[in-house]
This record gives structure tokens, sequence and C-alpha cells, in this order.
């Protein structure tokens, strides 16, 4: 199944993905749910317990491998066309370019075909014939994939594109051992590019895996801080916990003063430890490293240990007063001091900041949310009321009968982006990412090098990148009942 005009693509996966009962629905379009807790998506990672939840295997034989191609009369791509300007010249420098020069001796190659290897936690070994649907299990990479696709018909028909991909597709089936087997098919062996897996064992076998065989690795899930070392070829789409906090802390500051904010922890747990993210870059915003530490809320693990009105005295009678909460695994947690801020503050102004998984807890009520001025940190900006996402919702739902999740549109970014610094920049495009211009959806990416050393070092010792890592992030607000984009 070969475009030998433009573009080149091969769909391999064991199940057909054209069904128009796909998916499961589920509220608000998301197909977030515990079986995948482990596989956090665009959320944060818990990098204090380095726990994940297995995923649910089931051992079934496979019967039937579907190859599918879609054609492009069907369903039109979304094109440059609806993104005015996106094609502007740009000046092909970058000081993070350059710093990559310096700091690697990854060596680029501009090809005629670019080889991209997809791998994505299906659990095909699940799939049953006589069933109706697919297993719920299975909905993260579907999303992704399906949006993947959405992307590849959106590179193949920009006019004048060069670029020529042949993409394979392979099913992890969440389980380590079938990674392991991967990394000896012939697709990961000659791939440029290799974009998968879920589970953090699965992205650290990959990332290993691309180091030493010199392939650009691109992780679109594990946001840990801890994957791999010494690696310029590991590129991480997930922000890590780090990142949302200092991103949440430069907001913070673009409206409040340091004597405004106070930052807010569970007593009794690890959260605290958090609290030096933020005291680190307000020191680097005042550029003095004995800047008084910033204002501390410690809350007791028993709520009844504590009364409303142990929180009025942090509050300014004259001005808004920024809570700065990094706290995502205890929902019950959150919940109570949201319950008791919203009473102590009365009709004076606070703010609350929180992390991405705020937005699917379910017990919160929504008043707290909008009293209390929540902003949360994201990997997507959530813009939903753009032509584009417009466009590709309905293009979406047409092709699959349910309308995408934040994986979706996830993977049909990445996809799009990848595919643009391929065409541009070769098989290492990693600090590029400024000069890849594209009608992206939901995300943009600014991957920048975590560098292991420092550039100054005295002794003269060349520091080395660790990873590269998107370090773009965006604040939402609940505002008139949903969450939106922040100003």
């Amino acid at each position: 199944m070969t475009n030998k005009h433009n573009f080149f693509w091969i769909i391999i996966i064991g199940i057909s993905l054209t069904s128009c009962g796909m998916f499961k629905k589920a509220p608000g379009g998301k197909v977030y749910n515990g079986k995948l807790d482990e596989m956090e998506g665009t959320r944060v990672y818990n990098e204090e317990t380095g726990k994940y939840e297995e995923v649910k295997v089931v051992q079934e034989k496979l019967d039937t491998v579907s190859w599918t191609q879609v054609p492009d009369t069907q369903h039109p791509p979304i094109t440059d066309e609806m993104n005015a300007g996106s094609n502007s010249e740009i000046e092909e420098t970058s000081e993070t370019s350059v710093l990559v020069d310096e700091l690697t001796d990854l060596e680029t190659e501009k090809k005629a075909t670019y080889k991209v290897a997809v791998i994505l936690p299906f659990l095909s070994q699940n799939f049953n014939e006589s069933a109706d649907k697919i297993s719920e299990f299975s909905e993260w990479g579907l999303q992704f994939y399906s949006g993947l696709k959405m992307g590849l018909e959106t590179l193949k028909g920009t006019g004048g594109s060069e670029l020529n991909l042949e993409v394979s597709v392979h099913d992890s089936k969440g389980e380590y051992s079938a990674v392991s087997t991967l990394t000896s098919n012939p697709d990961l062996i000659n791939a440029d590019v290799i974009i998968g897996a879920y589970k953090k064992a699965n992205v650290k076998l990959l990332a290993d895996f691309a180091k030493a065989n010199d392939k650009t690795f691109i992780s679109p899930h594990s946001a840990s801080a801890n994957i791999s070392s010494e690696n310029p070829n590991y590129i991480q789409v997930s922000p890590t916990l780090e990142t949302h906090c200092k991103e949440m802390y430069r907001h913070a500051r673009r409206t409040f003063s340091p004597e405004q904010i106070v930052l807010v922890a569970n007593q009794d747990t690890k959260e605290r430890n958090r609290f030096r993210y933020f005291n680190e870059e307000n020191q680097k915003m005042l550029g003095d490293e004995f800047t008084p530490k910033l204002k501390e809320l410690l809350i007791p693990a028993d709520f009844t240990q504590i009364h409303e009105d142990s929180i009025k005295p942090y509050l300014d009678p004259f001005k808004t007063t920024a809570f700065l909460v990094p706290s995502f695994s205890n929902e019950t947690f959150v919940n109570n001091f949201l319950r008791m801020l919203n009473i102590a503050k009365d009709a004076q102004p606070v703010r609350v900041y929180g992390l991405p998984q705020w937005m699917d807890y379910e017990r919160i009520e929504f008043d707290y949310f909008e009293n209390l001025d929540v902003h949360i940190t994201n990997v997507a900006s959530y813009d939903l009321d753009s032509y584009n996402v417009k466009t590709f919702r309905n293009n979406f739902y047409s092709k699959y009968g349910d309308i995408p999740s934040e994986e979706a549109f996830l993977g049909y970014d990445l996809m799009v982006y990848a595919g643009r610094a391929l065409e541009k920049f070769g098989t290492k495009f990693q600090g590029y990412s400024d000069l890849v211009e594209a009608p992206y959806l939901q995300h943009r990416f600014d991957f920048q090098p975590n560098i292991n050393g420092k550039l100054d070092d005295a002794s003269g010792a060349k520091p080395s990148i660790n990873q590269f890592e998107n370090k773009q992030v965006y604040l939402l607000n609940f505002k008139n009942y949903r969450f939106q984009k922040a100003n």
C-alpha cells in the first residue's frame, strides 16, 4: 500500500479502525479510565512514587490482521489554508539549536523517504470478533492513533510538500515483553523516528533502544524526569511536574507579587517538597539566591484539626491572594481545601492554581472552581472554538462516530509536527521546535534540552543533554463553568 508520488505510508494493526462503533463514549468525550491510569496521557507523572497501575491484559490470540488506507476524497484533510500565516518565512537561527550542536554529536540526514515506527497500546489480544465493541482498555491508543492518521492526511494533502513518509504501526499490547520483541522488528531497526509507547517501562525500553541505535524517539505520554540519561535522541512531549510547577508560578507572577502568593500542601505528604520548584523560580526571577522563601500553608492530614479561620491570616484584605496547590493524587485533600477556602475568603478576592488532574475530579463542586478563580496547568490549550478545531471534530466524528478526546488532538498535532520537522531538518530535528511551523490544533511544542552539568563549569568539563523536554505549558481558567485558555 504505497503511494509512489509524494507520500508513503503503511498501516499495520491487529484490528480494523474504520467502524463507527470503535469507541466507547465517555463523559465529555474523554477516554481516561482507571485501567489506564499508568498511562497518564497529557497528565503529570508522579515522580515521587514512581508507580503506575497495571494495564489489564486478557490473553487471547489475535485472529485477523487488517490493512486499511483512507482515500483522500472521502474526508478532506485539514490543510494550511485553514490556518492563515502558518507558512510565513522564518529565520533559521536558534540559540537552542546552536547549543544542541555544541553539546551533542547528533548528525542529521536529509532523505527522500523517512521511516516512522509507531508503537501504541491497542491491546489487540483483547479483541473479540463476535463482540459489538472494542475493549475500553484500548481507547487511549485508538484515539491517539486516529488523530495521528488524520495528521498524516494533512501532511499528505499539503500542496507543494516533498515529504515522503513510510509509517508502520505496532501494538505494544501493554506488555514489556511485546515491546522487547518489537525492538528486533525490521520496522524499528530501520526507522528514522519512533513514536510511543505508553507505560513507563516500555518508554524506557524504547529510549534505551533509541540511544543505542541512534534513533530519534518521541514519547507522547510519559512525564517522568528520569526515563533516560545522556540521551539527546529522547524527546519527551509531556512536561515534567517541575515544568508544570514553574510555569504555574511564572503565570502567577504576571499578576501577583511574591508577597501575595501562598504555597499549599498536605503537611504529612511529600507534596511540600515540591515547594522548592516555586522557590527556585522565584529566586531566578529576582536574581537573588538569598531571596526569602514564599509563604507556606501546611494542611494537616486530618481536616478536623483545621478550621477555615486558620486560612484567614493568609488572606490580604486589600489585595488578591494566590494559592498555589501542587497536588494531583488526592482529590479529597484538594476538595476539602477548596471548601474551606471558599468559606474563609468571604468577599475577599482569591485565585487558586492547580494541576491538570483537577479537570477529571468527580466530587468537587463546580462552584468552588468558579468562586475561587481556579487556574490549572495543561499541555493542551483547550481552545475548542477555533475553526480548525471544529473542522477536525466534524471530520473525526464523520470517520469514527465519536468526538475526539485530548489524545486524538495530541496524535494529530504530534504527527504534523514530526512530519514538518523531518521535512525541514532531517532525521535529527531536536532543538529546532521553534522553527517548525504547522497548523496545530491544541498543542505547541517547545522542546528544550535538559542539561546535565553546567555550561560554565570552571573545570572545562563539557555538559551533556539527558533528553529533550517539551516546555510548553498552558494555563486554563475555569470561567463560566468551563475550562478555557487563560489570558
